[in-house]
Formats: C-alpha cells, sequence, structure tokens
C-alpha cells in the first residue's frame, strides 16, 4: 500500500513539473530549465539511495541476522524531514517569479 501512495504521488509530481517549468521560464530557455530538473532529480535519487545505504551499513553490528528496526526509523525520520523541508521551502522557488510572458507566442496566435 505504501508504495502504491509513493508511486502516485511521484507521478502526480513527474507529470506537472515540466508544466510548471515551462510557465516559469522564457520559452526559447525551456528545455534547458527541463533539463537541469532532470539532472536535480537524478543527483537527488543517488544522494538519497546512498544516505539509505550508509545508515543501513553502519546500524549492522558485527555478527548481526539481519538490519534493526532502528535503521528504518532512523530513514523514515530522515525522509520525513527532508520532505518537510522541501514542502517549506518550495514556495521561495517562484516567489515572486513571474510567468515568462502573459502568453505564448502560440497562445497569442490563438488569441488574436
Amino acid at each position: 500500500m505504501l508504495y502504491a501512495i509513493v508511486g502516485a504521488g511521484s507521478g502526480l509530481v513527474m507529470g506537472t513539473l515540466p508544466k510548471l517549468i515551462a510557465d516559469l521560464v522564457p520559452l526559447d530557455r525551456t528545455g534547458t530549465a527541463n533539463g537541469i530538473n532532470n539532472i536535480a532529480r537524478a543527483a537527488g535519487s543517488v544522494v538519497g539511495s546512498q544516505l539509505a545505504a550508509a545508515v543501513i551499513a553502519s546500524s549492522i553490528s558485527s555478527g548481526a541476522a539481519g538490519v534493526p528496526d532502528s535503521a528504518f526509523t532512523t530513514l523514515f525520520w530522515l525522509g520525513a524531514a527532508a520532505a518537510v523541508l522541501g514542502a517549506a521551502l518550495s514556495p521561495l522557488a517562484v516567489l515572486g517569479a513571474a510567468p515568462a510572458s502573459s502568453a505564448r507566442p502560440a497562445e497569442r496566435e490563438l488569441h488574436a
């Protein structure tokens, strides 16, 4: 069930970010801005997975039969802190950013 929630949330975010980016940057910079978004997302995934591996590896004691529950609890709280931080900082990313133009050239042609 948890994976379904995470999957649905990821799908909603990944589908709306390119549109948000396209609305906020000039038309000739849309590809670059979306590329930077993809790079940041990939780098975040790499850092997150390596952080999880480090937490799990550091929590395993010699001779232990498995990973202790405390490792997963720590990872949960780290993930929750990252989510809260992201939610708190995300409005700052678009604060004061006006759309690149009131209407894109294609939209202006449609309304003309």
